[in-house]
C-alpha cells in the first residue's frame, strides 16, 4: 500500500541507487570468481620468483675485474667548432695512434695488464655517446681491432655547444663496473674551444680527481690561451698535464706524444703505485 505514495522522482532515484548497488555486487563477486580462478597461478609465479631469487644469491660472487694497468676514456671534442674537416682528421689521429708500432709497444710493454680503453663521442650537455665499448688492448692485434672500431663506430654529433665539464662527468661514470681494475684511471679530453654548455669543467674535474681519476687535456689551438685555459679549469690529479696541437693537422702527432706520455710514465706494472678508490 505504502509504494503507491513514494513519487516518481523519488522512485526512480531509488530504483538507480538499487541498480547501482546490484552493479556493484555483481562486480565484486566477479572479481571473487576471477581471484578464485587465477589465484592458483598467482601462487606458481609466487614461487617461481622465490626460486629465481634463491637461485640469483646462491650463484656465488661476480666474477673478479681483469687488472689492468690503465683505464683510458678517449673523450673527443664532436660539437659545431669542428667542421667536419678538422672532424675526420681527429678521427684518423686516433686510429693512427692505435695502429702506431710506438704507442703499441708501450703498451705491450705493460704485458700482461696492459691496458682497458673506450672512445667516447661529446658535444653539448645532453650529448654523449660511448662510441666504443670498454677494450682490453694488449697487443697489436688488440690495438689494431680497437683502430678498426673507432673507424666503424666514429659518429660526429654536431651539437650546437661545448659541455667539457659535462663531457668530464659522464666520461668519469664510465668506469664504474667495466669489468677492470686499473692501476690508474685517466680522462683524456680532446678540445678546441672552451665551455659554453653544461657544468663548469673545474666542478666536473673535481669530482673526478676525488674518484682518483686524472684528467689530462689535448687542446687544438695556436694562440696557446686554450691550454692555459685547460690548465686552469680541465685538468687534475696526479701527473695531469696538457699537450697543444696548432691545429687539426698536427693532431695525430700531438695525440702520439700524448699517448706516449701517458703509457711511458706508468713504466713496469709492479713499479706502479695502486691508488685506493673511493666509492
Amino acid at each position: 500500500m505504502g509504494g503507491r505514495w513514494i513519487s516518481k522522482p523519488l522512485r526512480s532515484r531509488l530504483l538507480a541507487r538499487r541498480n547501482h548497488a546490484r552493479k556493484l555486487t555483481g562486480n565484486w563477486l566477479h572479481f571473487c570468481r576471477q581471484m578464485v580462478i587465477i589465484a592458483p597461478a598467482m601462487r606458481c609465479l609466487a614461487r617461481l620468483l622465490c626460486a629465481v631469487l634463491v637461485l640469483g644469491l646462491s650463484s656465488g660472487p661476480a666474477p673478479a675485474a681483469t687488472p689492468v694497468a690503465l683505464e683510458l676514456v678517449l673523450a673527443v671534442d664532436a660539437s659545431s667548432s669542428v667542421d667536419e674537416k678538422e672532424y675526420e682528421l681527429q678521427v684518423a689521429g686516433y686510429v693512427r695512434a692505435f695502429r702506431d708500432a710506438e704507442v703499441i709497444a708501450a703498451i705491450e710493454s705493460l704485458h700482461p695488464a696492459a691496458i682497458a680503453v673506450t672512445y667516447v663521442e661529446w658535444s653539448d650537455r645532453w650529448q654523449q655517446i660511448q662510441s666504443v665499448a670498454w677494450t682490453h688492448v694488449t697487443d697489436t692485434a688488440s690495438a689494431t681491432a680497437f683502430a678498426a672500431s673507432i673507424v666503424k663506430q666514429a659518429n660526429m654529433l654536431q651539437g650546437t655547444g661545448t659541455a667539457i665539464g659535462t663531457a668530464i662527468a659522464y666520461s668519469a661514470t664510465l668506469f664504474d663496473g667495466n669489468g677492470y681494475n686499473g692501476l690508474r684511471r685517466v680522462i683524456d679530453v680532446s678540445a678546441d674551444d672552451r665551455y659554453n654548455s653544461g657544468s663548469h669543467p673545474s666542478v666536473a674535474r673535481d669530482r673526478a680527481v676525488a674518484k682518483n681519476i686524472t684528467v689530462n687535456a689535448l687542446a687544438v689551438d695556436d694562440s696557446g690561451a686554450l691550454a692555459e685555459y685547460f690548465h686552469k679549469n680541465v685538468i687534475g690529479g696526479p701527473d695531469a698535464f696538457v699537450m697543444t696541437a696548432n691545429s687539426f693537422s698536427d693532431f695525430a702527432v700531438t695525440l702520439k706524444k700524448k699517448l706516449l706520455r701517458e703509457l711511458e710514465a706508468l713504466g713496469p706494472v709492479s713499479q706502479v703505485h695502486r691508488p685506493p678508490r673511493t666509492p
